[in-house]
């Protein structure tokens, strides 16, 4: 079996065990897939995704960003949807992976005020502003996003009303 099968094999059973909330066995299909080959957006971002469910938010943080830095277009792209589909190209086998939809579960709404802490980071305040707005609307009592909202949006040139 080649490389790229062997990481194709492994980012479906991931999906497989993440659709079936078995995030234990995500995570090892996902690491496995990343082990392989490590520039592989699509094992990257669900790796992240999966570290998060799992409470390993900071592991989940430091994969996203790296899954930013490989492909911001296609973190942008799921932040902005309610499914997930990505077209991931394997460079090493310079081939197309077409992976199935995945409806974005409540957890992962939750995970846009990890993406905002992201962007702020980064200071893309567009898109901070976006996952600030969102994360505000899951949490609207947290004073903490509020504040780096409107740091964000004073950046974009908004102001507040």
């Amino acid at each position: 079996m080649s490389n790229g099968q062997l990481v194709e094999d492994s980012l479906n059973r991931g999906l497989r065990a993440f659709k079936q909330k078995k995030y234990e066995d995500a995570e090892k299909s996902f690491n496995q897939a990343y082990t392989l080959q490590n520039d592989n957006f699509t094992a990257i971002f669900n790796l992240a995704r999966t570290l998060f469910h799992r409470g390993k938010k900071k592991e989940a943080k430091e994969k996203f960003k790296e899954a930013l830095r490989l492909n911001q277009k296609l973190v942008n792209r799921w932040m902005q949807s309610d499914t997930t589909c990505f077209e991931s190209y394997d460079f090493r086998n310079k081939e197309y992976c077409l992976q199935e939809p995945m409806t974005k579960t409540e957890l992962d709404e939750n995970i846009q005020s990890l993406l905002a802490e992201l962007y702020y980071e980064l200071r893309d305040w567009e898109h901070a502003k976006f996952c600030f707005d969102e994360a505000v609307k899951i949490e609207p009592d947290n004073e903490d996003l509020k504040e780096k909202r409107e740091i964000t949006r004073e950046n974009c040139g908004l102001t507040s009303h």
